[in-house]
């Protein structure tokens, strides 16, 4: 038990309470039948009740009370006792069990033994009848894919959300939802924008801030909002930006340009043609990753984060609709599909939760691999670019998608601009 609050710390990429002592460690190399897996524990404790048995260390098994010593690795069933053989360890044994006498104790509560953590009014969350506790309901609405920022300049941004009903993927997508969205400007706004979810445009919802100072922090809060539920409002996601310092200005800035996030490739996809791929990149297709924090996406988000840069610029090959290439995503929900699996990952989710963005697209998230605007076939030009402004924070959601332009230029600072 004490080795769960570590391991599931690890898996789900965060760090353990360092003001505490935590007994546990990390098993999950265990758990997953790594083949140089090793328990994190030196020493072993056997208590019946707050009295110390036994205890043991790498293969040796020591009784304190009768003083029998077993090797559990040639003697699993401790029929041999072979203390009288191995004194040293014996006396070893020995010292470890004194020395946790001002810890968890030898006969007794120790002094390094916490107080139980108890619940008042312990009730379990769902009933013999299968009825869930009130106020532990599952939500009828989920921001699944997080908040997102865009487009900042010195005095706006946009922030989008999309409404789904769920926060995970099911069967390979993460399906929209109708319902409304609040965004609140902390620092400027109290009362909020409500915008509609509509499933035109694939339930994402995009609001424009504009009159913000230079150079300045601002904190856009959310609730999402369902009228056909009892429990109507819930909080939603929370995003974090920073203005452009402007021309007029020659502050630091530290940003970050991101290529090439290949969803399939990197979580494995068996219907990718390894032969085609061979012949497409002079090269064998890689293994996917195959780490134990594989379900939160790209490692790599999360040396970003930990970077804190003030933006994020994806240059294109966000996502790639030709991969697999047979079948490749040509429809507008197949299309859809790729954006959505991709900003579903935890990863993406805490990323852009503190880092504002910038967008252009390439040819694998506009149409096929080395593509243009000839060639009659799925997705044509126009899908492509509509795709570009309904998933991406690159315009306000009430511009004319044809007036919008995708290539612009920001002025960031006195020294920079992209």
């Amino acid at each position: 038990m004490m080795d769960i609050l570590p391991t599931l710390t690890k898996l789900t990429g965060g760090t353990p309470p360092a003001d505490r002592k935590i007994d546990g460690g990390d098993i999950w190399p265990i758990l997953a039948g790594a083949a140089d897996a090793k328990t994190p524990h030196d020493t072993f404790y056997y208590y019946r009740g707050l009295k110390l048995q036994a205890i043991r260390s790498g293969p040796w098994k020591l009784h304190l009370g009768n003083g029998a010593l077993y090797n559990l690795v040639t003697d699993i069933a401790e029929s041999k006792d072979v203390a009288n053989k191995n004194a040293d360890v014996v006396a070893r044994l020995r010292k470890l069990a004194n020395a946790t006498k001002d810890d968890l104790g030898i006969d007794g509560i120790g002094l390094g033994c916490r107080p139980l953590g108890k619940v008042n009014d312990a009730r379990p969350l769902i009933d013999h009848a299968g009825k869930v506790r009130e106020g532990f309901e599952k939500p009828s609405l989920y921001a699944g894919m997080g908040i997102m920022v865009g487009e900042v300049t010195s005095t706006s941004a946009l922030a989008q959300v999309r409404l789904t009903r769920t926060d995970e993927l099911v069967d390979g997508d993460v399906p929209g939802a109708a319902g409304l969205v609040q965004f609140v400007l902390e620092e400027t706004d109290s009362v909020g924008r409500l915008v509609t979810a509509k499933p035109e445009r694939d339930f994402i919802t995009r609001v424009a801030f504009t009159e913000l100072q230079p150079a300045t922090r601002y904190t856009v809060r959310t609730s999402l909002i369902n009228f056909s539920k009892k429990k109507f409002y819930q909080r939603g996601p929370v995003a974090s930006f920073r203005t452009l310092p402007g021309p007029k200005r020659a502050d630091a800035v530290r940003f970050v340009v991101v290529t090439g996030m290949n969803y399939a490739k990197f979580h494995g996809d068996n219907r990718i043609d390894r032969k085609i791929h061979l012949l497409h990149n002079n090269t064998k297709l890689p293994s996917p990753y195959a780490g134990p924090d594989k379900h939160l996406g790209y490692p790599a988000l999360a040396s970003i984060l930990a970077k804190k840069p003030d933006f994020f610029v994806g240059t294109g090959d966000n996502v790639y609709y030709d991969t697999p290439k047979k079948p490749r995503a040509e429809t507008i929900p197949q299309l859809r599909q790729k954006w959505h699996e991709q900003f579903v990952q935890p990863r993406y989710r805490d990323l852009f939760a503190a880092v504002p963005t910038y967008w252009m697209i390439d040819d694998h998230d506009y149409r096929i691999d080395d593509s243009d605007n000839t060639g009659d076939y799925a997705p044509s030009p126009k899908v492509g670019r509509r795709m570009m402004l309904e998933q991406l924070p690159v315009a306000p959601a009430e511009a004319d998608d044809d007036e919008v332009k995708t290539y612009r230029t920001h002025r960031i600072s006195s020294d920079l601009q992209i």
